[in-house]
């Protein structure tokens, strides 16, 4: 256990160093610790997007039958039933083309919503105080 004398508190650890004035330690956060975290939130919505639509998967299983609806060619070989379960399995891919492509549109649609969506909040974010300071000279020139 140590002596009570000798715990520093964090005040007296960073004696030589100045406090940062609140402007000097507001800028830095605003333009460097916040866009990192805007990046990081922006970042974790994208593959949110692409684990909820599942992407991968489908990409992967694009030609697969729908709910693997297949049917059996059975034994022997008759020709009318070759066909028509060859047709009946072409049926049953082409449905889960079809569904796992427009689930794949939507998914990438939102995909490139989400990125706008990011790159426009994020432009915002680091014009906002310049836009600000510009509206307020404006307005004061507008006064006098």
């Amino acid at each position: 256990m140590q002596d009570s004398s000798e715990t520093k508190s964090p005040a007296s650890s960073n004696s030589h160093s100045w406090p940062k004035p609140v402007p000097v330690e507001f800028l830095y956060w605003y333009y460097f610790i916040a866009p990192r975290n805007i990046l990081e939130i922006w970042g974790n919505y994208l593959v949110s997007n692409v684990h909820y639509f599942s992407l991968p998967i489908l990409f992967r299983t694009l030609l697969s039958p729908w709910h693997r609806d297949l049917e059996s060619y059975g034994r022997g070989f008759d020709l009318d039933t070759f066909v028509k379960v060859l047709g009946g399995n072409l049926v049953s891919r082409g449905v889960g083309l079809v569904v796992r492509s427009v689930a794949i549109f939507v998914g990438l649609s939102f995909e490139i919503v989400i990125f706008a969506g990011g790159l426009f909040f994020l432009s915002f974010w680091l014009a906002a105080p310049f836009a600000l300071t510009a509206s307020f000279f404006y307005g004061w020139k507008l006064i006098l």
